[in-house]
């Protein structure tokens, strides 16, 4: 499984509803590989409640 699709399934598991889930670049490209720095984006429901949230990862060497 993608690490995307790894992460819609966690949380499906402890009830979301998943909208979306991307992995991008800091300049929100497609994310071609994990080692450099990336932006987690997600939106899930969870009952009535739309959650929207980005993480920016430091990729260190």
């Amino acid at each position: 499984l993608s690490i995307v699709q790894r992460g819609k399934d966690h949380l499906a598991r402890h009830g979301f509803d998943v909208d979306y889930l991307e992995v991008r670049t800091p300049d929100l490209q497609q994310a071609t590989h994990l080692d450099q720095d990336l932006v987690v984006l997600v939106a899930a429901k969870l009952g009535a409640t739309r959650l929207i949230d980005n993480l920016f990862i430091k990729h260190t060497h």
